[in-house]
């Protein structure tokens, strides 16, 4: 394996204003580790991201790479990110009652390959 995603994290907070304007803040993490013996070049490593509803037959996709971010990951280097966005409230309305919200985070090399795909854990809100 070239590189592993883990230790992923996703946080969905709302607070009372936030309700008001429809807005959710979406809070992520995760840990890249690159093999010492990756051959690939040193350049920046594009990582994506997607939002899933978690059904138990197929996941819903909400939004296909709703962040994408280049990081900078030298072979045999760990690198932790933390990152933050605002969403639509709509958006994670995937469910009647609560709805289970996950997200996919990918990383691809420069041509656009993908070299390590995770799960964050799920999330259960009313959106």
């Amino acid at each position: 394996m070239l590189m592993q995603l883990t230790d992923t994290t996703l946080s969905l907070t709302q607070s009372d204003e936030d309700r008001l304007l429809r807005i959710v803040h979406v809070g992520y993490g995760y840990t890249l580790t690159r093999d010492a013996d990756c051959d690939l070049p040193e350049e920046g490593l594009e990582v994506s991201i997607d939002i899933l509803g978690d059904d138990l037959i197929s996941d819903d996709l909400l939004a296909r790479d709703i962040d994408r971010h280049v990081v900078a990951c030298r072979a045999g280097a760990t690198t932790s990110q933390q990152r933050r966005l605002v969403v639509a409230q709509a958006l994670l309305d995937e469910d009647i009652g609560d709805d289970e919200i996950k997200l996919r985070i990918s990383a691809h090399d420069a041509s656009g390959t993908r070299l390590a795909t995770a799960m964050t854990p799920i999330v259960r809100g009313a959106f």
